[in-house]
Parts: C-alpha cells; sequence; structure tokens
C-alpha cells in the first residue's frame, strides 16, 4: 500500500515481499547465454510482470513526487529570479531618484544664487540712490544751516507759545477762582440779607454775639469778618435803600374816595381806607375777581345749547334703533349729528331711490326692509332724556341769574 502524501513530504513506497522474494537474473555476475536464458524463461517472464505491476501500482505515488519537485522547482527558479527582477529595479530607481535629486539640487542652488545677487544688487542701487539723493540734495535742495536755524526758530516760538498758555492758565484759573469767590460772596450777601431778623440789639443780642462763644473760640467769621457785622452791614444798606426809596417816590395825596367795588365779590365788606403810600393799587387783592370753575362751566354750557339746539331743529322723537327708521325726505335727510345741518344723500345706494320698482322680487323677499331708506347713523336713543332736560333746565335757570350780577 501507498500513503498519502502531504505538502511538505514526499510519500515513500512500502517495501515488496514479493519482489524481493522473486529472484532476477544478473546479467553482471553471469553472462548470459542461450542455454541459461531458455532455462530461465519462465522467471525472467514473471519478473518481467512484477516490475510492470510494481510500476503501476507506484505511478500516482511517483507522479505525485515528480509534480511537487516540479513544483518546487519552478517555484524556486521563480523567486530567484524576481528577487533578481526587485533588486534590479531598486537599483535602477536608486539612481534615478539621485539624478532627479541632484538635478532639483542645481535648479534650487541656481534660484537661491539668483535671488541672493539680486538682494545683493538692489541693496547697493538703494544706497547709490540714498547717497546720491542725499548729495544732490545737500548741494541744490535744502541747506543744512538753514534748517538748523528754522529749527531753533521753531523750538524759540514753542518755548514763547508755551509760557504764553502757562501764563493764560494760571490767568484764567485766577480769573475762575475770582468768579467762584464773587458767587460765594454774592450768596452769602443773599443769604445774609434774608436773616436780618438775626441782627443783636441792644436789649437781646443775637446768636452769631452771645457772650458764650469766647469760651467756645470766638464769633464765626467770614472773610476775616464776624458774622455779625455782616448781618449789620446787610441791614444797613437795605435800609439805606428803602430810605432813598422813599425820598424818590415822594409823598402820595390822602385817599378821599372808597375804592370801587369788585363786581365778582360774592361776600363780606370792603377792607378799612390805607394810604397810597402802602398800597400801590386798590384792586390787588388775593381774592378771585371770577368762580374758579366759571370758564369750565360756561363752555359746558355751550355745548348744552348746541345740544339742545339740535334737538329742536330735529324733527321727530330719539328712538331706539329697533324700531323704525326715519322716513326717506325726498331722497335727501338730515344726518341728526351735524351741527351745521349739511344735506346728505346715497347717489350710488339704490336702497334710497325713489324708483322701488327696480328692484327684484327675490331681494324684496330676502330683504324685506329694502324699500325702506337706508340711514348711514343709527338714530339717538331717548333712555336718558330726561337727565338731558333737567340740566338744561337747570343750566338755563342759572345762566338767567348769573347774567344780570355781571351787567350792574
Amino acid at each position: 500500500m501507498v500513503k498519502p502524501s502531504t505538502a511538505n513530504s514526499i510519500p515513500e513506497p512500502e517495501p515488496d515481499t514479493e519482489l524481493e522474494s522473486s529472484k532476477l537474473p544478473n546479467f553482471e555476475t553471469e553472462p548470459p547465454g542461450m542455454s541459461q536464458l531458455l532455462r530461465r524463461m519462465q522467471e525472467i517472464e514473471n519478473g518481467y510482470f512484477n516490475m510492470c505491476r510494481v510500476a503501476a501500482e507506484r505511478y500516482e505515488l511517483e507522479h505525485n513526487a515528480a509534480r511537487t519537485l516540479q513544483r518546487w522547482a519552478r517555484g524556486y527558479i521563480v523567486r530567484r529570479n524576481l528577487k533578481d527582477f526587485n533588486s534590479h529595479a531598486l537599483f535602477c530607481q536608486r539612481i534615478w531618484r539621485g539624478y532627479l535629486g541632484r538635478c532639483r539640487y542645481v535648479e534650487h542652488l541656481k534660484d537661491f544664487n539668483h535671488k541672493l545677487r539680486m538682494e545683493y544688487f538692489d541693496r547697493m542701487a538703494t544706497r547709490i540712490q540714498r547717497l546720491w539723493r542725499g548729495h544732490l540734495s545737500r548741494k541744490h535742495v535744502h541747506s543744512f544751516y538753514a534748517r538748523r536755524r528754522y529749527l531753533e526758530e521753531v523750538a524759540r516760538k514753542n518755548a514763547e507759545t508755551r509760557a504764553m498758555l502757562d501764563e493764560e492758565f494760571w490767568r484764567s484759573l485766577e480769573q475762575q477762582k475770582r468768579s467762584e469767590e464773587e458767587r460765594a460772596r454774592t450768596r452769602f450777601g443773599s443769604t445774609i440779607s434774608q436773616m436780618h431778623h438775626l441782627v443783636s440789639t441792644f436789649s437781646q443780642p443775637g446768636i452769631f454775639n452771645s457772650p458764650y462763644l469766647e469760651v467756645s473760640g470766638g464769633a464765626p467769621k467770614v472773610a476775616s469778618l464776624p458774622i455779625e457785622e455782616h448781618l449789620q452791614r446787610s441791614a444797613r444798606g437795605a435800609l439805606a435803600k428803602q430810605r432813598a426809596g422813599k425820598k424818590r417816590r415822594g409823598k402820595l395825596p390822602p385817599a378821599t374816595e372808597r375804592p370801587p367795588a369788585s363786581f365778582f365779590t360774592k361776600s363780606g365788606r370792603l377792607a378799612p381806607l390805607k394810604s397810597g403810600a402802602t398800597t400801590a393799587s386798590p384792586n390787588l387783592t388775593l381774592q378771585a375777581s371770577v368762580p374758579y370753575k366759571m370758564v369750565h362751566d360756561e363752555m359746558q354750557f355751550e355745548e348744552l345749547l348746541g345740544r339742545s339746539e339740535i334737538l329742536s331743529m330735529h324733527p321727530h322723537q330719539f328712538v331706539t334703533t329697533i324700531q323704525a327708521p326715519v322716513p326717506e325726505r325726498h331722497r335727501h335727510f338730515q344726518l341728526p349729528a351735524l351741527k351745521n345741518d349739511t344735506e346728505f344723500m346715497e347717489t350710488h345706494d339704490i336702497l334710497l331711490r325713489p324708483a322701488v320698482d327696480s328692484l327684484d322680487a327675490r331681494t324684496t323677499e330676502v330683504h324685506p326692509d329694502a324699500t325702506r331708506p337706508f340711514l348711514t347713523q343709527p338714530g339717538r336713543q331717548a333712555y336718558f332724556q330726561d337727565t338731558l332736560n333737567l340740566q338744561e333746565e337747570y343750566l338755563r335757570g342759572r345762566a338767567g341769574v348769573e347774567q344780570p350780577a355781571a351787567t350792574d
């Protein structure tokens, strides 16, 4: 029997006992002869057939072994060739990449050298131009000494301007300080003039002239003067102004008649007669000349009069909106809310036209009020008519009472 072959090992045939038992002729030791061949013909035939049988039995094994050997040989040859090809390709690529790198390096080096030279030339040209412009400016355009004199003059002017500004600043500061002192002095004088009641008298010293101030450190001072002195000066100045005004005004003649009575006073008696020196005008009084709500009452009265005129001109009594509207008056009707009695006519509305025959039966059936005039404003309601009448009578009676009093 033959063992199955594996991928890594070649199966070996088992020893054949029948082949070993058969004795084949050895032609090397024993020279062949006709007689011997004839005697051993049967053995030769059996050996031949045994060899053919063994070859037939070992055909598949030997065939597989030969294929394995061929596969291994071809794989070895292919791998060796592939390795050679790879090494050759890598060598070629290395040579080509080295060549391309050297070419790029040469190009970059040329570019770098060109830029370096251009930058050097540009700087040298800039330096030459700067030197030439400086020489040209110093020789034909600007003068160094004139420029120095100009700068010195500018520095001197700046110093003068700065000194003038400093002087103006201190002057304005002093002016502002004096203005603040003047305003403070004015406010102090105004306040002192309203405190004349605190001036000390012979019988009663003031609060700023108290005998106990010496214990507390002395009298308070303002502008190196005691407040009591300021109060006395203010009082003397006010008294002098009052006396001067009386001298200029002179004496007025004595009053011989009573001042006219005011028409708007309701109660009370007249004040006693006074001299014209104490009273500038007899009509100057705190009592109101007219009632406080007189203007408002007159405006309300005028509005109610307008309403009453509208009511008097309205031909029908005020009714609710659910009742029948005002009938048509010859295609024209007056709006009750208009005070100027402006006539209004709807020419585009077919419901206000007298030609009722133009309305079809379907329209009159759906709208039974189509033949009636269409009002653009609902009528007023009569719910508050009694209240309006009472208010109107009250205002009319009040106006009749007040008007004669004003004409006397």
